[in-house]
């Protein structure tokens, strides 16, 4: 692929603030806020950022504090994990 998919821009400015978080604040990423939720960076403008769950689809739960089993946002993974295992089984032979 030709094209990059994130500007010069917006990496540099990815570079600069992971640059700037502290250790703590890296860990912190690693580490849900919730069931959903990263942990924001608040001095640096960095937001929580809603994760999700997904080789069968992206499944979103009504609020950050559920699970969403039964009640969640329907998936939107077109095709599915599964189709893309039969189709990489059958091109690599």
């Amino acid at each position: 692929m030709s094209e990059r998919l994130i500007s010069d821009t917006i990496r540099n400015r990815a570079r600069e603030i992971v640059r700037q978080m502290t250790l703590e604040e890296k860990a912190a990423l690693t580490v849900e806020r919730d069931s959903w939720t990263t942990q924001p960076i608040e001095r640096l403008g960095v937001p929580s950022i809603w994760m999700t769950d997904g080789p069968s689809g992206v499944r979103k739960a009504p609020t950050s504090t559920e699970l969403g089993f039964g009640g969640s946002v329907p998936a939107t993974c077109f095709p599915t994990a599964s189709a893309l295992v039969v189709c990489h089984a059958s091109i690599a032979g």
